[in-house]
């Protein structure tokens, strides 16, 4: 259809050869704009009204960068450090039990490699260094430094005072080291980091001294410059092009704050009303003042005794107006607001499971453990991968230290194993792999490798118990005991399974 001078022209010919030509419809036309507007639609989210406009004042378009700019950052960490780390024990208390989780006693390498004599002598060696190093110390100071900092800096040292052939050692730096003192912000660096021209880094400037030192800035001298190869930033990436971390719990310290507040208000509530033993007053117009007593005044008392009150006074005690009853469910609500941004169940949060049930704690630690396992993935990736491979370029001149036999190091396949996480109800667990194992869907490598254990390392304790308890004459664990304790396992109910049921 073409539209020439506002005509429109049939596709159509005429008599004539040339399209047919007709005016619109008027009412067509009104009747689409109408259609138009009945279908526009908008954002209640985004009105600005008298209503709302001071809850949305805050509310910016700045950049991942611009948002989590050197002073915020620097804001944010220290009234973290006041409140989780010196101030509040619920906040000390979760960042420290999601160290633990992650890392617990930290992980061991499991290299895959048809040598296994080979693979088993570099796993002792690199386990050796670990424990020399405390590196399990430091992934867990990483992640509580992760939660409260947002952020944290590995970088590669030279320690002689490890008692190990690889004297290399990884140095944990807070954020407030890597920074320019100067406010220097460009696209190409970013308060302490360079970055090249597709925004990678190359090289990180730390500070010879913490800001915070009693020192002074004159000490500071010139910040050492490290390539990007030797140095693990290590944050989480909340928005595209972010290239600082800033703490998991800033959402959360307004509550803790709030939290606090409410507790010393409830408190000071009822010690304030205890500190009064009783109140004299007179609530007549016919009381004459008594000229002795002064308005204001205190009077002692002995204990166990009788007071006499002048003609149409009477004693009162003053009461606790605050809703000392209801503080228990208030500050437990908060809690597990706050503890939402931890991806933390509430009775790790608070200490307390005594409004539990079975199947609900089971049902909480789901997501939470999930997060763990994501977030050791991370560990794996951003910090084990790379220490591993610092230890490698160290380890392989020392004579000794990487077996023969094992190829090429840039293609050796291995993985990190981590400690279990706990089951709420250990034989049920073990009745449930074990009807797993009899029907094939789980062998005997993956349920070690689940339990953080090296197959092979088990098949050679367990050939050794084997012929120890033969040589005594002990019963040997078999097939069919295994079985029947399944069987019984999973046609026994107990009294608490029925009672997490029906509370479900």
């Amino acid at each position: 259809m073409v539209k020439l001078a506002n005509k429109t022209l049939s596709p159509i010919l005429g008599a004539n050869g040339e399209p047919l030509r007709r005016d619109p419809d008027a009412a067509i036309v009104a009747r689409q704009r109408n259609r138009i507007q009945e279908l526009r639609a908008k954002y209640d989210a985004a009105v600005t009204n008298f209503e709302n406009m001071k809850h949305w004042s805050n509310a910016d378009n700045l950049s991942a960068v611009s948002a989590a700019n050197p002073a915020i950052r620097q804001r944010l960490r220290s009234r973290s450090r006041y409140e989780c780390r010196e101030n509040n024990s619920f906040a000390n208390g979760m960042i420290n039990t999601m160290a633990n989780d992650i890392v617990g006693r930290g992980p061991n390498l499991q290299i895959h490699h048809p040598n296994q004599a080979a693979a088993k002598r570099l796993e002792r060696n690199f386990r050796r260094w670990m424990k020399r190093t405390g590196l399990a110390a430091k992934l867990r100071t990483s992640i509580t430094s992760l939660v409260g900092d947002g952020e944290v800096f590995a970088v590669t040292a030279n320690n002689p005072a490890i008692r190990n052939a690889v004297q290399l050692d990884i140095k944990l730096m807070e954020a407030d080291y890597c920074t320019d003192l100067t406010g220097q912000q460009t696209e190409t660096f970013d308060d302490g980091i360079e970055y090249d021209p597709n925004g990678y880094p190359i090289a990180y400037n730390f500070q010879q001294h913490h800001p915070g030192d009693h020192y002074g800035q004159s000490m500071y001298g010139r910040p050492k410059r490290v390539v990007a190869d030797q140095v693990i930033h290590y944050y989480r990436v909340d928005r595209p092009g972010q290239r600082r971390g800033v703490p998991w719990v800033a959402p959360a310290l307004p509550l803790f704050a709030l939290m606090r507040r409410y507790t010393l208000a409830v408190t000071m509530a009822a010690e304030t009303a205890a500190n009064f033993a009783g109140v004299m007053y007179a609530d007549g117009n016919q009381v004459a003042p008594d000229e002795d007593v002064d308005p204001m005044d205190s009077i002692e008392f002995e204990m166990r005794s009788m007071l006499t009150l002048p003609i149409g006074w009477k004693m009162g005690q003053l009461k606790a107006e605050h809703p000392t009853t209801t503080y228990q469910m208030f500050r437990d609500a908060l809690l597990c607001e706050i503890s939402r941004c931890l991806h933390m169940p509430f009775n790790k949060a608070s200490g307390n499971s005594s409004g539990y049930n079975f199947a609900s704690g089971r049902l909480d630690h789901q997501t939470y453990f999930e997060f763990v396992d994501i977030e050791r993935s991370n560990l794996e990736l951003l910090f084990l991968d790379r220490i591993f491979q610092w230890w490698i370029d160290e380890a392989i001149f020392i004579p000794g230290q990487i077996p023969q036999g094992l190829g090429p190091l840039d293609d050796l396949d291995y993985t990190w194993r981590w400690p279990k996480h706990r089951h709420i109800d250990p034989q049920k667990q073990a009745a449930a792999d074990i009807a797993l194992w009899n029907a094939g869907l789980l062998t005997d490598e993956e349920y070690q490798l689940e339990n953080g254990n090296d197959p092979e390392e088990h098949y050679e304790s367990l050939e050794r118990m084997y012929k120890r308890r033969a040589a005594i004459g002990a019963p040997l664990p078999g097939y069919q005991q295994m079985g029947d304790a399944a069987n019984n396992q999973t046609t026994e109910t107990t009294d608490q399974e029925e009672a997490a049921n029906e509370d479900a």
